[in-house]
């Protein structure tokens, strides 16, 4: 369960046998969809809610933890990865609230506590404190949040506020400043709120509201895209059911595409197409990829099946498709290593504050891989014709999609790896080594 204290665990990998032929696999719960079950049911105004297959790793425990601290009844059963929730009377001061590494906690509890008047210092890992958090103080501020000090980065004091609706601008393509703007909207006084951006991002919140009986009401506006809001808070708390999370099923399906002799299906993922950007990119570098959606409400989701692949390179510089897999860049780049010609990617500054600096980690991983990366701010190249003698170790800091897309690496060039840290691993897939071990690659870890 939750825990207070952070265990930094090295280990030297080593990959012993790779399997071949057909093999099938679950991928953990969405996190993001899991963490907003949680968060859109805080801000309901009454009832229970049940969240069934919800994920239970650092980042989601983190938010529930949130919810208990400010009076939620909650219960978690950790065999049938299920969540109940019930509202209880709402603590007012929480004093200090440790997000662990989670953004999306942060992010998100930011605009619930100024929203429902909630007093409290929020702050978290050496990697958040590192992350922005103007981009959503900055309208929280204009809304009338009251916070000490700049709010730039945590630790983050919130003090008394009351939010008033307003217009809101702007060119950041992020999915979390926008819902945390639609969470911070829907507790707000006024009679609308308007919230206009340039580029699409993730809309789970938007999807999960509706199914909440929430209408947000979508426009265009000169070159902005524009989400209306003129509905309060949900009434009732509502029961979610979590599909499989793409983000984890990525590093599987770069895998086996790179596996020699490999036919991987990845069952019951979230095929959200503000989430599956790497499939588009995987197809047109070659990759052989089928797709079988199921109908239903609410989220997409379905099978995928992924072959052995050769590829090609490729060049990702269309902001439209960026962040339909920002978080799919770091493994990726192990793709775009092992095609037969050089890829260029433009326009993921915003590696650059993820929970490390993906960029520099991708140049590290490929490091070890016997390649140079070119990089500039925003931008970067592969190709892998431009090889170099490799390392023997990758500094993660910790970064969980660094660490396992560099055990990935560690699998396909059959090379000892030492990690500095792999204990970030916890915070979206805890069971990554044993889905290794249960479509048959065997390996040996060692201090």
């Amino acid at each position: 369960m939750y825990n207070e204290s952070k265990v930094v665990i090295s280990m030297i990998f080593e990959s012993i046998y790779t399997p071949f032929g057909d093999h099938t696999i679950d991928v953990p719960p969405d996190k993001s969809i899991s963490n907003r079950s949680i968060l859109l049911n805080i801000i309901a105004q009454s009832g229970r809610a049940k969240i069934k297959n919800i994920l239970l790793s650092e980042d989601t425990l983190a938010t529930i933890a949130f919810a208990k601290r400010i009076g939620f009844d909650i219960k978690v059963d950790e065999n049938k990865k299920t969540v109940s929730m019930k509202k209880g009377k709402l603590i007012k001061d929480i004093g200090t609230f440790d997000c662990k590494n989670s953004g999306t906690t942060v992010r998100h509890i930011m605009s619930i506590m100024c929203g429902l008047d909630i007093k409290g210092v929020l702050d978290g890992d050496s990697s958040l404190r590192k992350r922005p958090m103007q981009r959503i103080t900055s309208f929280l501020k204009e809304m009338g949040a009251d916070f000490k000090g700049g709010a730039d980065f945590l630790p983050i004091e919130v003090r008394s506020s009351r939010l008033n609706r307003i217009d809101f601008t702007t060119d950041l393509a992020s999915a979390q400043q926008k819902s945390s703007f639609i969470l911070a909207s829907l507790l707000a006084e006024g009679e609308k709120a308007t919230f206009n951006f340039k580029v699409p991002s993730r809309d789970h919140t938007e999807i999960m509201l509706k199914e909440m009986g929430i209408n947000l009401i979508y426009d265009q506006k000169d070159s902005y895209r524009q989400i209306l809001i003129k509905d309060k808070r949900p009434s009732e708390m509502k029961d979610f059911t979590v599909p499989g999370d793409f983000s984890s099923a990525a590093f599987f399906i770069v895998l086996a595409i790179l596996t020699p002799g490999m036919c991987l299906k990845i069952k019951d993922v979230n095929l959200n197409k503000s989430r599956t950007g790497l499939l588009d990119v995987l197809i047109q570098m070659g990759a052989d990829i089928d797709i079988f959606q199921k109908k239903g409400s609410g989220e997409e989701s379905g099978d995928i099946i992924i072959r052995h692949s050769s590829l090609k390179g490729v060049n990702i510089n269309n902001k439209e498709i960026i962040p339909r897999m920002i978080d799919e860049f770091p493994v990726l780049a192990l793709a775009m290593a092992f095609a037969d010609s050089k890829s260029r990617v433009e326009n993921v500054g915003e590696l650059r504050v993820k929970e490390s600096d993906r960029i520099e980690k991708i140049r590290e991983i490929l490091n070890f891989c016997g390649m140079e990366l070119l990089a500039e701010k925003d931008r970067y190249e592969i190709d892998p014709a431009r090889t170099k003698k490799p390392s023997e170790v990758v500094d993660t800091s910790g970064d969980h999609r660094i660490i396992m897309t560099a055990i990935l690496a560690a699998i396909i060039t059959k090379r000892k790896l030492k990690l500095d840290d792999i204990s970030g691993i916890n915070v979206s897939f805890p069971d990554f080594f044993k889905s290794l071990k249960e479509i048959g690659y065997e390996y040996k870890c060692s201090d």
